[in-house]
């Protein structure tokens, strides 16, 4: 049992000492009165109290009345220090809210198995609180990326249904602009059913990976060509430093989402006319992908959890940074099923680089 805070509440020094001698191992806080350990209360929290009844001034029964009214963060419980049948004290120990008795004299085996289990209680307690709260957040993060993709959703939907409107009853002519933006807003809703479909069956393991040797060439020349109409719209050049001699054993198709997806979000944070960069070598038994941009870059605090599921909700709130994050936290489980990594570095000069590394068999 890990160590706990224990108030022992007596008037008798006396008592107090032996009560700590006996909870070795446990830090023991003592009050000389129920005044004084309502004092102690306002700037400690211990988790469990062990309280005397005969107490001159505040009675043990009333502190332990207003120890259980004030507001705590869990289950506090109270073990009351009665004589031996004072059945009196106990009723009204009771209706105070104590949680049990030890009778005087207190016998020392009783008192480290009462504590013991109400020390569990109270362990037990804090982990309940703490998973309920977390799945609130959950919950609530949960709501905001479905209230994020359907926004992504119906942005590119209405683009869709405006122009085929103007087309079919307007008489408008469809232009090979018009086609590519409904391409791109087709593409952009296919890209974000994609990635959900394949989050679910990563994180549920039922999507195998289909491993085969792919030069890094390729897989950088699949995802440019994906990403290449988006940066053009943007002025963006994309330069490419690649091992031509270089592969990896792995779902080619994955890793291209992947790389394609690393990309995508340079091209949304970079500037109009900035030159992007993308790196594929091998590297002591490895094989690594870098994604160079020079965009605002990601917060110290913000790179820790990026990539983590629901990330893009918090990282939407941040001034600089937009979206439902559903695309990074694909690039990490496409890395962990590979037995891999991804990371974000400041990049010199200003900007991110995204780096993902796959071990080579």
């Amino acid at each position: 049992m890990p160590p706990y805070t224990v108030l022992v509440v007596d008037d008798h020094a006396t008592n107090r000492v032996l009560l700590t001698a006996w909870l070795t191992g446990h830090t023991v806080l003592e009050a000389a009165d129920g005044q004084a350990a309502l004092d102690l209360l306002e700037t400690v929290t211990p988790d469990l109290i062990i309280l005397d009844v005969m107490m001159p001034g505040l009675s043990g029964i009333e502190t332990c009345r207003r120890i259980k009214a004030r507001p705590t963060e869990g289950y506090l419980p109270v073990l009351l220090l009665t004589a031996l049948g004072d059945q009196e004290n106990r009723n009204a120990g009771l209706e105070a809210g104590a949680d049990d008795f030890l009778s005087r004299p207190v016998d020392r085996r009783e008192l480290l198995l009462r504590v013991k289990t109400f020390l569990r209680l109270r362990q037990q307690d804090l982990q309940i609180r703490k998973q309920v709260q977390e799945l609130r957040k959950l919950d609530a993060l949960k709501e905001d990326l479905v209230s994020l993709v359907t926004h992504d959703l119906r942005n590119a939907l209405g683009g869709l249904m405006v122009l085929m409107e103007a087309i079919q009853y307007a008489g408008a002519t469809c232009t090979n602009e018009d086609l590519t933006t409904l391409l791109g807003a087709a593409g952009r809703m296919s890209a974000t059913l994609d990635d959900m479909m394949r989050i679910k069956l990563l994180e549920d393991g039922e999507l195998p990976l289909n491993r085969v040797s792919t030069r890094l060439d390729e897989l950088v020349s699949g995802a440019v060509t994906l990403v290449e109409p988006g940066a053009r719209a943007r002025d963006l050049t994309i330069r490419r430093i690649v091992d031509p001699r270089a592969s990896v054993v792995c779902d080619a198709m994955l890793l291209q989402r992947s790389l394609f997806n690393l990309l995508q979000n340079a091209v949304k944070y970079s500037r109009r006319g900035d030159e992007l960069e993308i790196h594929a070598r091998a590297v002591d038994g490895s094989v690594e992908f870098e994604v160079h941009d020079r965009g605002p870059g990601v917060a110290e605090d913000v790179r820790e959890y990026l990539f983590e599921k629901f990330a893009g909700v918090a990282v939407r709130r941040a001034p600089s940074r937009t979206g439902n994050g559903l695309g990074l936290f694909l690039v990490q489980l496409v890395a962990g099923a590979h037995q891999g990594t991804v990371s974000v570095l400041a990049r010199e000069g200003g900007g991110s680089t995204f780096r993902l590394v796959l071990p080579v068999p």
